[in-house]
């Protein structure tokens, strides 16, 4: 029997049509749910740009203290409110995922690689990303387990079966 990541590369190599990719990446997901002890936990914030009051330095992150990502391990997804667009796909495994998400949402160098990603590629401001993130909903998906190779995978097969746009320097 193969492992989990073994079957991941075999996947990848073989380079399927969109549905049997899609249906391998589903069937390796779910063996890894299977290993985990809890299930998956879903939020979703429906507007990214909330925490922030204009383009004013203060930030109000009280929008995340209901969700249970305090002390949450897991993947968190930024995307387009109308076209569901894919723009990126971050992991928490070392820091929660308030922290993780938090970090896209100060102008210095604190992590936040989907924040320096945007700008760079965009050649804009960090006002205009903010701005931007009001077009945007963040999805959390809280991996209940210390495991990090399980949050690792879960974040991998999500950026090869989405293909998010600022993943990449």
């Amino acid at each position: 029997m193969s492992t989990i990541k073994e079957k991941m590369i075999n996947i990848i190599q073989q380079q399927p049509d969109d549905a049997s990719f899609e249906n391998a990446l589903i069937e390796v997901l779910l063996e890894l749910i299977s290993e985990s002890i809890e299930p998956f936990c879903i939020h979703t914030i429906e507007n990214a740009g909330v925490p922030f009051k204009s383009c004013s330095p203060e930030r109000d992150y009280s929008c995340f203290d209901n969700l249970g990502l305090n002390n949450a391990r897991g993947v968190y997804i930024f995307q387009d409110k109308e076209t569901e667009d894919v723009f990126y796909i971050g992991e928490a495994h070392r820091q929660d995922l308030k922290t993780c998400i938090t970090q896209n949402y100060t102008y210095k160098n604190t992590g936040g690689t989907f924040r320096k990603n945007w700008m760079k590629k965009e050649g804009k401001s960090f006002c205009s990303f903010k701005k931007f993130l009001s077009d945007c909903t963040i999805t959390t998906i809280v991996v209940n387990t210390d495991v990090k190779k399980l949050i690792v995978a879960v974040e991998s097969l999500l950026i090869i079966a989405l293909n998010p746009k600022y993943n990449k320097d």
